[in-house]
């Protein structure tokens, strides 16, 4: 035991030489610079020529590589705005109609909502470019008791999307829309 503890002192001592010696090396007001102040100044000029690094920095291809870089990143991960909307009608009619239907909606919902359109001509041009077959007139009829709240309007079927007959699904279409753009509404105040 005795041998331990004056194996301790002497590291201690040893710890504590160092830390003197490194103090007073510190301290020493002879040796304040590790270089002359003078020459310093040349040191980074001659640094930043040889270096292929600040060269790249200055170049064209840096943009270039940067804007690629956070285009990715933005690709990889989108808007949480957009997710919202998504997630959201995933949720409510994931079951009933097809994936590719609801992201055209979403799509389509986030580039109308901020626009000055009565809500009825918003659901038209929300579902206007996924129901091709359908003419302006009859799309105002579907969209009018959704966009006015008619009783049984809102009634969402149970059947899938391939078992509904072309009207069914032009008005699952227009609740659909009125969904998103609700859902775009509310990811816009948050």
């Amino acid at each position: 035991m005795t041998e331990q503890h004056t194996f301790s002192n002497q590291s201690v001592n040893t710890q504590k030489d160092i830390y003197t010696d490194f103090l007073d090396r510190i301290l020493d007001e002879d040796n304040l610079y590790p270089w002359e102040p003078e020459i310093s100044k040349g040191y980074y000029e001659i640094t930043a020529e040889e270096s292929p690094f600040f060269n790249y920095l200055e170049s064209d291809e840096i943009e270039e590589r940067v804007s690629s870089f956070f285009s990715q990143i933005h690709e990889m991960w989108p808007s949480n705005k957009i997710e919202m909307v998504r997630e959201s009608l995933l949720k409510q009619f994931g079951k009933i109609a097809p994936s590719r239907l609801l992201e055209a909606i979403a799509s389509n919902a986030e580039n109308i909502v901020n626009q000055n359109l009565s809500e009825l001509d918003q659901l038209i041009e929300c579902v206007k470019p996924t129901l091709l077959n359908w003419g302006e007139e009859e799309l105002q009829l579907f969209a009018r008791p959704v966009a006015f709240a008619m009783r049984d309007s809102q009634q969402i079927p149970e059947k899938e999307w391939e078992q509904l007959t072309s009207v069914q699904q032009a008005r699952l279409s227009m609740i659909i829309a009125k969904s998103a753009l609700e859902a775009w509404k509310q990811a816009e105040e948050e």
